[in-house]
């Protein structure tokens, strides 16, 4: 078997970015998908710059003399995937944002360091002017990035927020229901205990005796209750 020269590695990893730009097609889906305004305009703006940087590799392509055309890449099609997941999911507002964050700068890092190691290919086979496409592109994806991170900010803190809002109802139901139950809990006995007291054949004496009795009873139940 031939060992792989440099070109044919470089050759191959063009090939799996061209693949990688071409099936970033969740952007459109992931914009609409998204309740911050700051957001949708960050997708559909790079959107508009993954269409240049296909253009950008077609160029390349073209200088090196060989037909434009992708190879497979498991990695971007795994993080795809999960994009799409995450779109189909339900989540409050804020935390599907997060989220989407999350997925878009994982697909950010990938041509990050996708695009630095072909860089870095161009300019050891000697060709600087492929070179400074590819930075071109490097740079444009590092931008998208910080924008991401900037929103993030924001963004990760009103997804705090809402989490500790929803906790907080559900305690504030749970003491109130709590106090319901006790309620309930002692309107209950104290009906039992005026009908014994009403119905009991004892004496006046006894039956005051049993209804203190029961009284201490009620005392305890509820203190356990509202330990519990």
């Amino acid at each position: 078997m031939e060992l792989q020269s440099l070109r044919e590695l470089f050759l191959t990893e063009l090939q799996e970015l061209y693949f990688a730009e071409k099936q970033i097609t969740a952007l459109p889906r992931m914009a609409k998908a998204a309740s911050s305004r700051a957001l949708r305009k960050a997708f559909k703006s790079h959107l508009n710059e993954t269409e240049g940087h296909v253009e950008r590799l077609e160029k390349i392509f073209d200088e090196l003399g060989v037909s434009a055309s992708a190879g497979d890449s498991e990695a971007i099609e795994g993080l795809i995937r999960d994009t799409e997941r995450l779109i189909s999911e339900d989540a409050e507002p804020e935390v599907l944002d997060a989220r989407l964050i999350a997925a878009a700068q994982k697909v950010e890092h990938y041509e990050m360091a996708a695009y630095g190691t072909v860089r870095t290919y161009a300019e050891l086979l000697g060709r600087k002017d492929i070179a400074k496409l590819l930075q071109r592109t490097l740079d444009e994806e590092k931008q998208a990035d910080r924008k991401l991170n900037a929103i993030a900010g924001e963004i990760n803190v009103e997804a705090r927020s809402s989490r500790l809002d929803d906790a907080s109802s559900s305690r504030s139901y749970s003491r109130s229901q709590k106090h319901s139950d006790i309620g309930g809990f002692v309107s209950g006995l104290g009906l039992g205990i005026a009908l014994g007291v009403l119905f009991a054949p004892v004496s006046g004496r006894e039956l005051r005796q049993r209804a203190s009795g029961v009284a201490d009873q009620v005392r305890d139940k509820v203190a356990d209750f509202k330990t519990a």
